[in-house]
């Protein structure tokens, strides 16, 4: 994603007047966005639109402010945090990777409050929005272990906060006819009214020259993705996949339901897979 610019004003805080700002787009990764500024409370960092996150100034009331092209955005981030083996396969040796901290800045909506979800199969309540208001959303999240494999696995990317650690572990189902499946349930009504999009980050490591094939779905849309192996040791930035197409996150747009369930179905290669090592639910959608 290109960086961009948008002029924008602070919000005024409780009885104060907002002074005229600008915002300037930051970098693909969300950062170097600055915001607007205003008279009156205390400002609070949140998410941005595509110029990246932006920092509010003496504004008073909290926002969400897109850079470029205008509008309020918020964000609902979900990261499966993974992990490996000690000693190759199977879930009674299994090891997690360390978790996100909630001031990392990941995705390819740059947002910070990530919710780390440990392990193959778990829930979580009261997820936490990008402006750090807890909800009584919910996530659920089932990827079967077996002797094959301990259900999540990941990249063994060189620990680095934000991208690098949100991409590195991930869900790992590991045949077609055990698809791993999350559900996001009781979204609140701030991603609700306008609608939002879902983005499904979807990367997985291959050691050989393979290709495997993924289905995803969200109702009645799905994504038929490719990957080929070996994939690279380090992390190589986001591409958007399009349906039949190779990259690393995909798109569901425009949902309005307070709930869905995204299914991962790994093709029917030597070795089947479809990871999944995070979602970000965006509203409004399009932003």
């Amino acid at each position: 994603m290109s960086p961009s610019a948008g002029a924008g004003a602070g919000d005024p805080g409780a009885g104060g007047v907002a002074t005229g700002g600008s915002e300037t787009g930051g970098s693909p990764t969300g950062e170097g966005a600055t915001g607007g500024s205003g008279s009156g409370g205390a400002g609070t960092a949140l998410m941005g639109g595509q110029g990246g996150t932006i920092d509010v100034g003496s504004g008073g009331q909290s926002m969400n402010t897109a850079g470029a092209g205008g509008g309020e955005s918020v964000a609902l981030s979900i990261d499966f945090v993974g992990g490996r083996s000690s000693t190759g396969a199977g879930p009674m040796t299994f090891v997690s990777d360390v978790p996100m901290s909630v001031s990392e800045v990941a995705g390819v909506k740059p947002a910070a409050q990530w919710n780390g979800a440990v392990g193959p199969i778990g829930s979580l309540p009261n997820l936490t929005l990008s402006n750090n208001v807890v909800t009584t959303a919910a996530v659920s999240w089932t990827s079967q272990n077996s002797a094959a494999g301990p259900g999540v696995w990941n990249h063994k990317y060189a620990e680095t906060p934000g991208d690098v650690r949100m991409m590195n572990g991930y869900l790992d189902p590991l045949s077609s006819s055990s698809p791993a499946t999350v559900t996001v349930s009781n979204l609140p009504i701030a991603l609700t009214t306008s609608g939002y999009d879902v983005y499904v980050y979807s990367s997985g490591e291959i050691t050989t020259a393979t290709t495997r094939t993924c289905r995803y779905a969200i109702g009645n849309m799905s994504y038929t993705v490719t990957e080929v192996g070996p994939t690279s040791t380090t992390f190589p930035g986001f591409t958007e996949a399009r349906d039949g197409g190779k990259g690393n996150y995909m798109v569901f747009r425009k949902l309005t339901s307070a709930s869905f369930t995204l299914v991962a179905t790994p093709g029917t290669t030597a070795t089947p897979r479809a990871p999944i090592n995070g979602i970000q639910i965006v509203s409004p959608p399009g932003l």
